[in-house]
């Protein structure tokens, strides 16, 4: 299989597919010997259709599309807990002044309440209706966390994940990386793990994400790790598959596999579809974005 995926082709349906293979822990490996990076269950190849997206309720998803909608974004396709707006913007649709609450990202772990006062870090979370949480990503992993409380109230958060997010590399603060961190906030406010959904967004993925031995050496670290997430590139230097890494960390933690809508599109591998700062060119940046209704 070749290292980067033609991107697919127009597919003769904007509907994204209903079911979708999950693949156990235990066989997470990089995706290029997995799957074209092009390649979605539920993303049409190119053809996303201007100004439509699937519409979503607590009580699972509405056939079709809803060509009013605000916002064209990727929406997983899973069952949610309590009314939620969510999903990945692409280069084609979403505006990158998208009106959301967001924080000056510093590649680090530090995850707080969305407010006004909040400068800085890379996570935020909410248990309230109608504010909106995003963070802004070219290459790392935009991941989306939303489940009930003990009391039955909604929370939700929206995490910016790098390696050094991933890992905890450099971030003096107990805890690990910032998705094992998220998942702790959750806890502590009377959250169970298995209780949240949860989608990473594109990404670079393993087939482009060449890393140093620092890189390496930090996700090793975590106690999830697994040599079969390091893949030795076309220049002989290590691959690192970042989602996979951060699926073994979900699973380690409890999360549902059930539960998970993250979509393995590349953003180096699709120009047509994706901003990344690794391809050099002049860039954007996507959205990852959630909000409880």
């Amino acid at each position: 299989m070749p290292w980067c995926a033609a991107p697919a082709g127009p597919s003769a349906s904007p509907r994204p597919a209903t079911s979708r293979k999950r693949a156990a822990a235990s066989s997470c490996r990089p995706c290029w010997r997995t799957a074209p990076c092009s390649s979605s269950s539920w993303i049409p190849g190119a053809s996303i259709p201007a100004w439509a997206t699937p519409t979503a309720s607590s009580s699972g998803w509405k056939p079709g599309w809803d060509r009013k909608a605000e916002h064209p974004v990727l929406v997983p396709d899973l069952q949610l807990p309590f009314p939620l707006a969510w999903g990945f913007s692409t280069r084609l649709d979403l505006p990158e002044d998208l009106p959301a609450r967001r924080l000056d990202q510093v590649h680090r772990c530090g995850i707080v309440e969305a407010s006004e006062a909040v400068i800085e870090g890379d996570g935020l979370w909410t248990t309230r209706p109608g504010v909106r949480i995003g963070v802004r990503v070219a290459d790392c992993v935009p991941v989306l966390l939303a489940g009930p409380l003990t009391d039955g109230s909604p929370w939700v958060a929206a995490l910016h994940a790098g390696w050094r997010g991933a890992t905890g590399h450099g971030d003096p603060g107990p805890g690990g990386g910032i998705l094992r961190r998220g998942v702790a906030r959750y806890c502590a406010l009377g959250g169970r793990p298995a209780d949240l959904v949860w989608a990473f967004g594109p990404a670079i993925l393993a087939c482009h994400f060449e890393v140093g031995g620092e890189v390496i050496a930090a996700a090793r670290q975590d106690p999830a790790w697994h040599e079969g997430l390091r893949s030795e590139g076309p220049s002989g230097k290590p691959h690192l598959d970042l989602h996979g890494f951060l699926r073994v960390q979900a699973l380690d933690l409890g999360l549902d596999t059930a539960k998970d809508g993250s979509v393995a599109l590349c953003t180096v591998c699709r120009p047509d579809l994706l901003y990344s700062y690794r391809r050099g060119e002049t860039t954007g940046r996507q959205w990852g974005w959630i909000e409880i209704r």
